[in-house]
């Protein structure tokens, strides 16, 4: 899936005789307009000041004017330079044409502050008689975050504007209601695509042109920056026309590489960065940086082009929402449960009934000498057909010292004969981490409950315990040092429940967990962060594993908490087969984001499987109970054949085209 480049590259090269464009030319966003290529690039001056310039081409390969002054240079104080020596002014420009304007997203950079997205606009009669009359420019992404490689898609879906930028390393996207940005008024949006681990995007990556409309979804032509080689690379998705936050393919190829020595040689090395793209004819044309020095043309036929993206995609993952959520909220006339119920637990019995064991608190009950801090407690509720929940009570509350402010969390298993259930057991408040616990409770039939106590003597949440012994042994799985940044995730074998409540093993487990990365599964890495979500379910190929998965934790702003999920081996449960490059499910339902405490949190924390199909349940906000599902076998297949070939340290958040199943199971 190569692009062609033009024989003649480089089409447009510095002009020393022009101050402005000295230096360099890169960069160039590109509009079709009455039969003619317009070609705006980013050209810099020998104090590194960087401007706009314009080239026409009748035939999208021969340039047949170029201007000689800028069309657009700096003229704001957030894009003149602030002292002598440094990079500044407008930078990257991508431009969309809505109505009878086209609108200019660019890097707006004074060489001291963090970069800002910019926006202006222009009527379209007056671009094309030269007439610059631009409007004046406004910051719309928030101060004190380098924010760039910024566009808007060209049409409004469901009665908004999407805005496409980059927050590293991730690409982010945003929805508003018009382009008339007022003051103080930022694009936030969400992370929805970002790198992946042992590819050529795995550093980095960001919005490449416009997206551009097929029937087949809008073609993203994206960069990416590689942690091995440190090599921009141009690469290649396609996103749903009715939600371009889902995507529908996107393969592990680049398209297009530095080979030639003028992408290899110039200001910055081994560099091809496109911000224009256009269709003339079938055929797509793509206009690209090199080296930070000169612009060069790659082509391919848009059909085949397309075809070999999706032919050589694999499919996606995304969870399918059930269209009862939230499936359980909270209930004014119970006392103990009114502000909030989340993070529900699900088991099935032999009995096809499900149990569900949720964390509930209430606004009405708090530590009087405490104020504002709410009580957790844990609700129960069952089901006949896992998703219409009734019957719920008060399950049990905080009765012990070591749980006194706070039973939250409950992860169940059934083992033996009895239910197995770990929870966080908060003893102090403020809660900091030496009194956030794990405690168990098991019971036989969700009526008579034994308390056992604490079982972690350190920091730890989330304990979930395997429903049968490998190799002899009772396995768990947990969130060490939740408390503590960044997330580790361990893993302890026992003999017995009085093991898992032993003092003298945990202390053993402590120094083994120190001694070159003993008992820890998932290690944490700067990008994403992992924690255990629901018990573990037995299948053919593996234990399933139902994670969460945190984002954002490099950039300023809330994390934003999703659904992941690894397979591990049956038989040797530290050796992981397959983990997903990319989460399952984000926020993104009003439901779900409504709520942010300050984070965008959707949490797994069970999973049952009923007639093949994976039902996943979770807690939105911190707020409510959802339910979420797939195909289980086909989930598998699919976690087999994407996932990175070691589990992996960062990921691309995908969505996907249509789940199997149905919303009635």
């Amino acid at each position: 899936m190569q692009l062609e480049r033009y024989k003649n590259n480089p089409i447009l090269e510095p002009r020393k005789e022009h101050a402005w464009e000295a230096g360099g030319v890169f960069n160039p966003s590109v509009i079709y307009e009455q039969g003619k290529v317009y070609i705006v690039y980013r050209a810099f001056s020998k104090d590194h000041t960087s401007s706009l310039g314009l080239a026409i081409s009748k035939d999208g390969f021969n340039i047949d004017e170029r201007l000689p002054e800028p069309i657009y240079k700096p003229r704001e104080s957030f894009e003149k330079k602030a002292k002598p020596g440094v990079w500044s002014g407008c930078e990257d420009p991508r431009i969309t044409k809505i109505g009878d304007r086209f609108y200019m997203c660019y890097t707006a950079f004074d060489g001291v502050h963090p970069t800002r997205v910019a926006l202006t606009s222009i009527k379209v009669k007056d671009f094309l008689a030269f007439r610059w009359k631009w409007e004046k420019p406004v910051l719309i992404s928030p101060p004190g975050i380098d924010d760039k490689n910024a566009c808007i898609l060209p049409q409004k879906i469901k009665g908004k504007y999407f805005i496409f930028h980059r927050f590293h390393p991730c690409i982010w996207i945003d929805s508003v209601k018009d382009l008339n940005f007022k003051k103080d008024i930022w694009i936030k949006g969400s992370c929805w695509f970002m790198p992946r681990t042992d590819k050529w995007d795995s550093r980095k990556i960001g919005t490449g042109p416009v997206p551009i409309k097929t029937k087949q979804g809008w073609l993203l032509i994206y960069h990416g920056l590689s942690e091995q080689d440190r090599k921009y690379r141009l690469g290649a998705m396609l996103l749903d026309l009715k939600d371009p936050s889902r995507v529908l393919c996107r393969p592990n190829n680049f398209i297009l590489e530095p080979e030639q020595d003028y992408e290899k040689q110039g200001v910055v090395p081994n560099v091809v960065f496109t911000n224009g793209a256009i269709i003339i004819k079938d055929q797509l044309f793509i206009y690209y940086g090199a080296a930070d020095n000169v612009i060069g043309l790659a082509t391919v036929n848009l059909n085949e082009f397309l075809k070999e993206l999706t032919e050589k995609a694999d499919y996606k993952i995304e969870l399918i929402r059930h269209k009862r959520n939230p499936i359980l909220k909270p209930n004014i006339k119970n006392w103990w449960e009114a502000d909030a119920v989340f993070n529900p637990c699900v088991i099935k019995d032999e009995k096809n009934i499900f149990h569900m064991v949720y964390r509930a608190h209430s606004s009405q009950f708090f530590d009087e000498h405490k104020p504002g801090f709410h009580i957790s407690f844990l609700g129960y509720a069952n089901s006949k057909n896992g998703s219409t929940f009734k019957n719920r009570r008060l399950f049990f509350k905080p009765e012990h010292k070591w749980e006194y402010f706070g039973c939250e969390d409950p992860r169940i298993t059934k083992f033996g004969n009895q239910y197995f259930i770990f929870y966080t057991a908060v003893s102090h408040f403020p809660s900091s981490q030496e009194y956030v616990k794990i405690a168990l409770a098991t019971t036989k039939d969700f009526k008579t409950i034994t308390k056992h106590g604490i079982v972690t003597p350190f920091n730890a949440k989330c304990m979930v315990l395997f429903p049968e012994r490998i190799n002899g042994k009772m396995v768990a799985i947990f969130a060490l040092e939740p408390d503590l940044r960044p997330l580790k995730t361990g893993i302890a074998f026992f003999n017995d429940i009085q093991e898992i409540l032993s003092q003298e093993y945990w202390d053993k487990w402590w120094i083994e967990k120190d001694q070159q990365g003993k008992n820890i599964l998932f290690p944490p890495t700067p990008d994403l962060e992992i924690e255990v979500g629901a018990p573990p379910i037995k299948t053919k190929q593996g234990w399933l594993l139902i994670l969460a998965y945190i984002t954002g934790i490099s950039l300023p702003g809330p994390d934003v908490f999703g659904i992941g999920a690894a397979l591990l081996d049956l038989k040797d449960p530290t050796k992981i087969l397959a983990k997903s490059d990319y989460p399952f499910l984000i926020p993104k339902t009003q439901y779900e984001i409504r709520y942010m405490r300050p984070n965008a949190i959707i949490f797994p924390s069970g999973a049952v499987v009923k007639n093949k199909e994976l039902l996943v349940y979770y807690g939105a906000g911190d707020k409510i109970c959802c339910l979420a599902f797939y195909n289980l076998e086909r989930l598998i297949k699919i976690l087999l054949k994407s996932s990175s070939r070691t589990y992996s340290s960062k990921f691309a958040v995908f969505q996907t085209t249509k789940g199997f199943g149905n919303e009635e199971f």
